[in-house]
């Protein structure tokens, strides 16, 4: 009787890609990290980092930061809403409702605008929030570069057929980015990427011993 196939583990990979990496670092869950692998996961390698994609707008910011940033956001904007420049703002939707508006009731034309200005304040405040999202996104993907600076972190350009550990000062000039939120490693100076989504790679037990407290977030025993 044969054995049956042992079902993937990305977290057991001796090489991570970057997504894993940052979801690592951020949340300690090694199902995360399994669920974010490009290469022997069921989505496969044609998903490029998608899979680590989805898991980092979902899990990053953590569901606590989350409220904190999006409450921080509305009381700020609460705080604004009789300000002058706001009420310059909603004469001026007034006047354009004015003048384009066929509608010859004021009362209607008044609705109209104040529709128009709540609208126009819960886009501002949704891109606020999205910008906060995405700025705690880019310190935990900050947190890999002094690492793989001092050779602590070793990384490896995996495009060609052996992989190709990278110098460690070769990240003076690069610099972790993301395309909404795909992770990619981009020159510093150029916005292009500097390797392909799924070629650089991180040694997990340079990750593990790097960023050992993230362990303890999910209270999970892990052996390096």
């Amino acid at each position: 009787m044969t054995n049956p196939k042992q079902e993937w583990d990305g977290f057991a990979d001796p090489h991570w890609n970057i997504g894993q990496v940052i979801l690592w670092i951020a949340t300690g869950d090694r199902d995360y990290v399994d669920k974010a692998s490009d290469r022997g996961g069921s989505p496969g390698e044609s998903y490029w980092l998608a899979p680590a994609a989805v898991l980092i707008n979902e899990q990053i910011p953590s569901a606590d930061v989350r409220r904190k940033l999006v409450e921080q956001i509305r009381q700020e904007a609460d705080a604004n809403v009789c300000n002058k420049a706001d009420a310059n703002f909603r004469k001026r939707i007034a006047e354009l409702i004015g003048q384009i508006c066929q509608e010859p009731d004021p009362s209607e034309r008044q609705k109209l605008s104040e529709q128009m200005c709540q609208e126009a304040e819960a886009n501002a405040r949704q891109k606020l929030v999205e910008q906060a999202f995405a700025g705690v996104r880019k310190e935990i993907a900050e947190q890999i570069y002094q690492p793989a600076l001092a050779g602590q972190l070793k990384s490896f350009d995996c495009s060609s057929t052996l992989p190709k550990e990278l110098p460690p000062f070769n990240w003076i000039n690069l610099t972790i980015d993301f395309d909404s939120t795909i992770p990619f490693v981009r020159w510093r100076n150029e916005s292009s990427c500097a390797f392909e989504h799924t070629a650089l790679r991180f040694l997990k037990k340079d990750v593990l011993k790097c960023f050992p407290d993230s362990a303890s977030k999910t209270r999970q025993k892990v052996e390096i």
